[in-house]
């Protein structure tokens, strides 16, 4: 698990931002990156990418997305996304941002304060995960899913004889996966860019 990881477009995402010469990734973007990468390597004693991953959370970090797209209402840049990324299997939850965090946040403490660097406005957070009232910001677009585990595993479990309407133990054979975060991963990935694709489409035509 720990090489498929590694191997993953969000570790090569992570290691373009921290490259020493990158202006375009914002500094807590490179901060965040920084820490993630030293769970990857092994870095954080007592912390290993499995257990993590066992965690059921899939980060997904996106950069360069246009401020300005798509609308406020009920085809917000949240809302698209969302859609695609729950008709992934296995998906069961979904956060923007800091997401439930904000909850325990004053409004001093959840807004994101507005800068100028390197040319453009950024931000020095990104508590909203790159989309506000369901516009992007053109910040990065930070959003967590909760994957479930898989149900197919050795040890026994209850269920229901159809045919008879009796409780019957039932053990399932074969072979699978211990943990489909992995396989989630190159889903969620192709989910977030088809919502992002189809903003852009949309746009493109009211243009």
């Amino acid at each position: 698990m720990a090489d498929t990881v590694k191997r993953s477009r969000a570790v090569k995402y992570a290691k373009w931002c921290c490259e020493p010469d990158n202006d375009k990734a914002p500094a807590y973007v490179k901060k965040q990156c920084a820490e993630w990468l030293d769970i990857v390597y092994g870095r954080v004693p007592g912390v290993r990418v499995d257990e993590a991953a066992f965690r059921r959370i899939c980060q997904l970090l996106r950069l360069m997305v246009h401020p300005d797209l798509n609308c406020p209402m009920f085809d917000g840049l949240e809302n698209r996304i969302a859609r695609c990324v729950f008709a992934v299997p296995a998906v069961k939850g979904l956060e923007f941002g800091a997401g439930f965090d904000v909850a325990r946040l004053r409004g001093s403490e959840n807004n994101d304060p507005f800068c100028w660097e390197n040319g453009r406005v950024s931000a020095r957070s990104n508590h909203a995960g790159g989309i506000l009232g369901g516009i992007s910001t053109g910040l990065p677009i930070l959003f967590r899913a909760a994957i479930k585990p898989t149900p197919s595993i050795a040890l026994p479990q209850n269920t229901v004889d159809l045919q008879t309407g009796e409780n019957v133990e039932i053990r399932i054979g074969g072979r699978h996966d211990p943990c489909i975060v992995p396989r989630a991963v190159p889903c969620l990935e192709a989910a977030a860019a088809i919502a992002l694709y189809d903003a852009y489409l949309e746009r493109n035509r009211e243009a």
